[in-house]
């Protein structure tokens, strides 16, 4: 029974690894592709690529959903106090100009102007590209203790050697950066992009780093009662 036990876990390890190299080719290609990305987009020239956004809009407040009827004078106050409104404001990034007020219907339209302005330049793509080579360096980091780890599975004779254990330690701790720059490369991303700067942290990358500390722990007890009972032995 042990010995079968072992030779699937040997198995694993094999299957494992040939996967991690798989995997590492993979990042390797998309490093490249993304250098020469890099390379490409900080060669063009400023304002080589741009686009710019301008238009119309308009704000309706139906009053009959609230069963609110206006009347004459309150028609009077809403395009007063609107007009005394700040003119230019900031929606999502965009620059807007309230120009119209009217009461219709027992309705209130509020149009407005969306001055023309810069939404995206290619420029914009150089540093979010530059954050993406980096996590995919931390990546391929991760990626060779994975490979590591599964080279030990492939011939260990027990899973708690010490070899195994140092290998899933590495990989975990090696988790942490390319969370964290993942995480920050989104944020960059949509900052570059909307002018927003918005971290979200991954819960699924914090939950697989302290899962695979935990599993490091138990192997590390396991090892520690395997080499009691061999030596009671």
């Amino acid at each position: 029974m042990k010995e079968k036990a072992i030779r699937n876990i040997n198995r694993v390890g094999k299957i494992g690894r040939v996967f991690s190299i798989i995997i590492k080719v993979c990042l390797v290609i998309g490093f490249i592709a993304a250098m020469i990305v890099t390379v490409i987009a900080y060669k063009f020239p400023d304002n080589f690529i741009v686009m710019n956004a301008s238009g119309n809009g308009e704000v309706v407040i139906d009053a009959t959903k609230v069963n609110k009827t206006i009347t004459e004078k309150d028609k009077e106050k809403i395009i007063k106090e609107i007009d005394n409104i700040e003119k230019d404001i900031t929606i999502q990034g965009f620059k807007v100009n309230l120009d119209k007020t009217t009461v219709e219907d027992n309705k209130i339209h509020v149009s407005g102007k969306v001055a023309s302005q810069t939404v995206f330049d290619v420029k914009d793509l150089f540093y979010p590209i530059i954050t993406a080579d980096i996590t995919l360096i931390f990546a391929f980091i991760a990626m060779i203790f994975v490979g590591r780890f599964f080279k030990a599975l492939s011939y260990c004779q027990s899973p708690f050697e010490d070899d195994v254990i140092k290998n899933m330690k590495r990989f975990a701790w090696t988790l942490v950066p390319w969370s964290i720059l993942s995480s920050l490369g989104q944020a960059f991303v949509k900052y570059r992009m909307s002018g927003h700067f918005d971290l979200n942290i991954n819960i699924n990358q914090i939950l697989i780093v302290l899962l695979i500390l935990g599993l490091v722990y138990i192997f590390k007890y396991g090892a520690v009662l395997q080499q009691e009972s061999d030596e009671t032995l």
